[in-house]
Parts: C-alpha cells; structure tokens; sequence
C-alpha cells in the first residue's frame, strides 16, 4: 500500500458520516481558492465557522481533520483537505520536496 493510499484509509476509518464534507461535498471543492465556499470549508475545517446555523459557538477543529491533511497532501491536488486549499498543500509539498499526488481525488468526500 502507498503512503497516499494508508493515510486515505486511515482517515476514512475515522469519518463516520457526519461531517460537513461529507454532506455537501460542492463547498470542498469550489474553483477558486478565494471563494466563499472554499473559505467556508476550511474554517468548518478548522472549527472556526459554526457547523449548523442555529449553533452558539463553532464547534472545534473537525476530529479528522489532521488525518484530512495529511491524505490531501498525499493523494489530492484539488479541492479543501484538512482545513486547507489545494495552493496550500502545494506550497507544502514545495518547500518539503514531496513528490505531487496522481490519485486525481477531487475532495475528502472521495473517500
């Protein structure tokens, strides 16, 4: 198995369903980074936006989300992965070398 393909199946371990990505899985992958939905995305993500609109208070990091990331920068070049755009994860994988992924997913919703 490949890193990109552990680290898919880790985090599909984790996701039981209810996450926001794997309901509406358009606002993870909007065309532009600076997009509403794309923002949205990424502060659910990182648990700055409420989840649901008659909640008090944002709900925290996403459980998985640090799982997310790491399948996102491993197996994805599109769409919102742990609470960050797909330019993001390529400055990552620049400046630590990594190789790009070609598993050609599209969102955590892929898994």
């Amino acid at each position: 198995m490949t890193p990109a393909e552990e680290a898919l199946k880790a985090l599909a371990d984790m996701l039981d369903g209810t996450e926001p990505c794997r309901n509406d899985p358009e606002m993870w992958f909007a065309d532009d980074p600076r997009w509403v939905e794309t923002r949205d995305a990424k502060a659910l993500c990182n648990g700055t936006k409420r989840r649901y609109d008659d909640a008090d208070d944002p709900t925290g990091p996403c459980p998985a989300r640090d799982a997310c990331f790491k399948a996102g920068l491993l197996a994805s070049t599109h769409g919102v992965w742990g609470g960050t755009d797909a330019a993001q994860r390529e400055a990552i994988r620049d400046k630590h070398h990594l190789p790009a992924p070609d598993m050609g997913l599209r969102g955590p919703y892929d898994v």
